[in-house]
């Protein structure tokens, strides 16, 4: 067994010979206690960065799908519902008209207003625009070069 010094506070070394502790267990006790919950600590951190790894993953599957369903909405509003002024500001300049949003797509098929859409957009939207905006442009330069 190796023989290891430690240092303690007087008071504190006194109150455990005072109490007849048998210092030589209790230090191993503690110690084994600390080396325990190191452990657990590094594997609920192995843990966690499992769970970051798969969640960023949904993240991306999440945003790829939205950016698909947005695709598909921006061909359909494109073709269905759009002006020709509406397709060229949105080809010109990235704005996408509040018009669109007749045309837009919530997660359970339903269609929403458009003041509802445009004062909660959030950064979750993006990727959904953004494939708004690629599905609407790819049937303008269709149309466009059919004009």
């Amino acid at each position: 067994m190796a023989k290891v010094t430690l240092y303690v506070p007087d008071e504190l070394a006194a109150e455990a010979k005072d109490a007849d502790l048998p210092q030589s267990a209790v230090y191993q006790d503690a110690l084994r206690a600390e080396l325990d919950r190191r452990k657990a600590q590094q594997q609920d951190a192995s843990e966690i960065d499992r769970a970051v790894a798969r969640l960023r993953g949904t993240r991306d599957e999440e945003a790829q799908q939205r950016s698909e369903n947005g695709r598909e909405d921006g061909g359909r509003w494109a073709r269905e519902g759009a002006t020709l002024s509406e397709l060229k500001a949105l080809n010109t300049y990235n704005i996408i008209p509040e018009s669109t949003v007749d045309y837009v797509r919530l997660l359970d098929g339903e269609y929403l207003d458009a003041n509802a859409l445009f004062d909660d957009n959030d950064d979750d939207d993006q990727p959904y625009w953004e494939g708004f905006q690629r599905g609407a442009t790819e049937v303008f330069d269709v149309v466009r070069r059919r004009m």
